[in-house]
């Protein structure tokens, strides 16, 4: 072959007009694209809904989205009133109160308060979970999307299915389901709109008075074990890593009343799971309640609040509380752990015959 036919192929093929073979898609590859910024614009009207046994509860949210990385999301109330909007960008986010006329402004620290970046949260979730592509492409909100089921390698664990569209990473729908298949909770596109580029200040969060401006200060860190006698709390584990995935991602004083309390808050990549420890109790009778998310890159990926459970008990001179969106049986193991390191230490002072 001449150098001139060499060189003509190589234009076209630079040029798209030779068909190569490319590689398939992996689940991986799906699932990253999920978990990163949408390359491109859109507005939508987006649904949310969590079950509560046989009640559920349904939320609609306009979300407006430019590239690269900005993003409105406006809370709608049954009335379709703009209740809340949500502003994100650069790492930081304000939350405007229309009504009230706050307006809340959250740091990079108080929106990723622990050591794990959005990186190590991908791999995380990846030691954790197993991504499936289930079926066939197809359309949804007009868009062509990969239907990804994560599969929790730890028994107990929620299973979370998401409809992506691979090619401009944008999360059409979600859907999270207890181990026996119920549904929690799910969201979905009902309008989207690619052809609307948002204009770039409708992401700029409204000025307020000094009054209405409220900081998000993030919660003093205890930063190892070492701590806790000096802040009272001797005689606790301290627990890098728990069964079912959790590593320890950040510990924090949370005020209580006039004393503090201990919120150890662990991440398996997807979900957090909360212990907490106070001096005085907490919640009496246990029971469920709502399970915050870990929080990549972008937010549409992120899971409904759903409800999780939680258990209670005293251990040493404290109340404790673990809540999580385990199934029971997962969540007591954990506890029985937690517990067992504790006595582990007691027994070792002689305190345990």
């Amino acid at each position: 072959m001449s150098k001139n036919s060499a060189a003509f192929l190589a234009a076209l093929f630079l040029a798209g007009g030779l068909a190569v073979p490319c590689r398939a898609q992996t689940a991986k590859d799906v699932l990253l694209a999920g978990t990163r910024q949408p390359t491109a614009s859109f507005q939508g009207r987006r649904i949310v809904v969590n079950w509560y046994g046989d009640e559920s509860h349904a939320q609609e949210i306009m979300v407006y989205y430019r590239t690269p990385g900005l993003w409105r999301q406006e809370i709608l109330s049954p009335a379709g009133e703009v209740e809340k909007v949500v502003y994100q960008r650069g790492g930081q986010e304000w939350i405007h109160d229309v009504k009230e006329g706050t307006l809340i402004h959250r740091s990079p620290a108080s929106l990723q308060p622990g050591k794990f970046d959005s990186l190590q949260l991908s791999r995380l979730l990846l030691q954790n979970y197993t991504p499936r592509l289930k079926g066939r492409k197809e359309l949804l909100s007009g868009l062509p999307c990969q239907m990804l089921e994560l599969v929790p390698k730890h028994p107990g664990g929620p299973i979370r299915a998401l409809w992506i569209d691979p090619g401009r990473g944008i999360v059409l729908k979600t859907k999270q389901m207890t181990a026996g298949g119920t549904v929690v909770s799910e969201t979905s596109f009902t309008e989207l709109d690619l052809e609307a580029v948002p204009d770039e200040k409708m992401f700029a969060p409204p000025e307020v008075s000094p009054e209405q401006m409220v900081e998000d200060t993030p919660r003093e860190p205890v930063d190892g074990p070492q701590e806790l006698e000096v802040r009272g709390f001797d005689d606790l584990p301290w627990r890098t890593t728990l069964p079912h995935g959790f590593s320890l991602d950040q510990v924090t004083l949370v005020p209580l009343g006039d004393d503090n309390a201990l919120h150890f808050r662990y991440v398996d990549g997807l979900s957090v799971l909360s212990f907490f420890v106070s001096p005085r109790p907490i919640d009496e009778d246990g029971g469920s309640g709502s399970v915050e998310e870990v929080g990549h890159d972008d937010p549409t990926f992120s899971f409904a609040s759903s409800v999780g459970n939680i258990l209670t008990w005293e251990q040493s001179e404290f109340h404790c509380l673990l809540i999580g969106d385990l199934e029971s049986a997962a969540l007591k193991k954990i506890r029985e752990t937690l517990i067992d390191e504790n006595a582990t230490k007691a027994e070792a002072r002689g305190e345990i015959p």
